[in-house]
């Protein structure tokens, strides 16, 4: 499976994408407490929240809307994941692809 070369990671407060990314990188955690004996490796840092994600765009409903919107840009065959945040700490995430 390729790479993606983008990740939007949606949340109101930077401390909770640090602490996503960091949960993600930890297999003793990602094991223990989430369940998942799967290795992805280091964290692709640089392809996330490449224009500084909620925060920088606004709230995160709306800021998800103009990440989608760079699919578009994206060389053909690139691929993307938006996570989106919604109240009550539910959430969803799509993986996208440009054909």
């Amino acid at each position: 499976m390729a790479a993606c070369a983008r990740w939007e990671i949606h949340e109101a407060f930077a401390a909770q994408l640090i602490a996503n990314v960091k949960a993600a990188s930890d297999p003793v955690y990602r094991c223990a407490k989430a369940g998942v004996d799967f290795d992805m490796g280091r964290f692709p840092v640089d392809g996330t929240n490449p224009n500084g994600g909620s925060i920088a765009l606004g709230h995160p409903f709306g800021a998800t809307g103009a990440s989608v919107k760079e699919l578009p840009a994206m060389p053909a065959g690139a691929r993307s994941v938006v996570s989106v945040c919604a109240d009550g700490g539910l959430g969803t995430v799509a993986l996208q692809q440009r054909i």
